[in-house]
C-alpha cells in the first residue's frame, strides 16, 4: 500500500522532497539549531534553578544547613548600603563566632533571629563607616594596626597564646581576627580624626561656640550664657566647675589661663572632642602635698562625632536588609 508524504511523516517515516534531497547540508544545519535550541533551554533551566536555589535561601533560617551550602558558592547579598554588599557569609561566620565565645562563656548566646539582626546592624555600620571613608578619602593607618595587634600579643603573653586564645573563643584565624576586627577599629580611628578636623562637619558646632563668644565679648553674663549653650552637665550650675589641679589642664588651655587675669575669659579653645570657653575664677596656690588649682567655669560645645556622622549617613543611605526579618 502506498503512503503519502504525511502519511510517512505520521507514521515516523522521514521524507525529503525531491528538491531538498540532493542539498546534504541542510539536515547538518538544521541539527545544528537543534542543538543550539536544546544548549540554550537547559541553559535556561540551570540559570531558573539556580534563582529558585537562591530566593529559596531568602525563605530559610540564615544559619540552616541549605543557606550555608549556597552561600559557599554563590555571594549571596544580606544587605545593602548604597550599592555596596554585606555579605550572608560574614553574617554567619560573625554570627558562629558569638556562639562559640558564649558558650566558651558558660553564656547562653540571644535568640537566633535577635543575634542575626544584631549582627546586621554591625556589618550595616561597619559597611557605611567604609563607605564614609572611601568617599572621603581615608584609610585604615597601617603603622597603627601593627601597633594594635602588637599590644594584644603582649597582653595574651605571645603569639602562640593569642592565636589559642582567638581559635578557642571565636574559631578565628589571626587573620580572621585582623580582617574583622583591627582594620575596623583602625579604620574607625582614622575617621574619627578626620571627622574633628573637618571644618565642614563641625561647621555647626564651631557657629555655636562663635556665637556664645560673640555674646559674652558683648558684656552677657557668662553664667547665663553657659546655662543656655553648654553641651556640659556643668552647663546647669552656670559652667562653674570648681577647683582643677594644673596638671588636668591641657597645655593649650594652660597657655590661655595663663595670660589671664581672675575674673578673665580665654577665646575658644579647640580640643579633640570640643570647642571650649573657660572663665578663670580664682587660682589655689601650690602646697608641699598638692599642686596648683585653677579655679574655672566653662562653656563646652561638642564637636561632631563619628558616631554622629554614621548615624546621619544611614538616615539618609538607601539600605536594603535582605535577610533581617526582625
Amino acid at each position: 500500500m502506498n503512503m503519502s508524504a504525511e502519511e510517512k511523516v505520521e507514521h515516523g517515516e522521514i521524507v525529503e522532497s525531491e528538491a531538498s534531497a540532493p542539498h546534504a547540508h541542510k539536515p547538518k544545519a538544521s541539527s545544528k539549531k537543534l542543538l543550539r535550541a536544546f544548549a540554550l533551554g537547559l541553559l535556561c533551566a540551570i540559570v531558573v534553578g539556580a534563582v529558585g536555589a537562591v530566593g529559596a535561601t531568602y525563605a530559610m533560617e540564615p544559619s540552616s544547613a541549605f543557606v550555608r551550602a549556597v552561600s559557599r558558592v554563590v555571594p549571596l547579598p544580606a544587605a545593602k548600603v548604597d550599592g555596596k554588599i554585606v555579605y550572608v557569609r560574614d553574617v554567619l561566620s560573625e554570627r558562629d563566632a558569638l556562639v562559640k565565645y558564649y558558650g566558651i562563656q558558660g553564656k547562653e548566646a540571644p535568640p537566633e533571629q535577635e543575634l542575626i539582626s544584631q549582627i546586621l546592624d554591625t556589618l550595616v555600620n561597619k559597611q557605611a563607616l567604609q563607605n564614609l571613608a572611601d568617599n572621603a578619602g581615608v584609610t585604615a593607618d597601617p603603622e597603627g594596626l601593627k601597633l594594635a595587634e602588637a599590644q594584644i600579643v603582649e597582653q595574651a603573653g605571645g603569639e602562640e597564646k593569642v592565636d589559642e586564645q582567638l581559635m578557642t573563643s571565636f574559631g578565628w584565624t589571626r587573620d580572621e581576627f585582623r580582617n574583622r576586627v583591627l582594620r575596623s577599629v583602625a579604620l574607625a580611628e582614622a575617621m574619627q580624626k578626620h571627622v574633628a578636623t573637618n571644618t565642614e562637619l563641625q561647621a555647626a558646632s564651631k557657629a555655636k561656640v562663635d556665637g556664645a563668644k560673640a555674646r559674652l565679648d558683648a558684656g552677657e553674663d557668662f553664667a547665663a550664657v553657659s546655662k543656655e549653650l553648654s553641651d556640659d552637665a556643668s552647663g546647669d550650675a552656670g559652667g562653674d566647675v570648681g577647683s582643677i589641679p594644673t596638671s588636668q589642664i591641657p597645655e593649650s588651655a594652660k597657655t590661655a589661663l595663663d595670660a589671664l587675669k581672675v575674673g578673665g575669659v580665654t577665646g575658644v579653645i579647640e580640643t579633640e572632642g570640643a570647642y571650649v570657653i573657660l572663665k578663670l575664677n580664682g587660682l589655689v596656690k601650690a602646697k608641699k602635698d598638692a599642686e596648683a588649682e585653677y579655679k574655672l567655669s566653662t562653656i563646652v560645645v561638642e564637636k561632631m562625632t563619628l558616631e554622629g556622622v554614621v548615624n546621619e549617613y544611614i538616615t539618609t543611605a538607601k539600605i536594603t536588609r535582605l535577610i533581617d526579618r526582625s
